[in-house]
């Protein structure tokens, strides 16, 4: 038996405008990633 993946559903959706988007909008698995680019003090 092959466990499932777990299911999330994004608060915002993906909007091309707004954020940087590679590949086929209609695919079936969206990756998300964020990033914290300020510099310590």
């Amino acid at each position: 038996m092959t466990p499932s993946a777990p299911s999330f559903t994004l608060t915002a959706g993906v909007d091309s405008h707004r954020d940087h988007v590679r590949g086929d909008g209609a695919a079936r698995v969206t990756l998300v990633e964020y990033g914290d680019f300020e510099c310590p003090s």
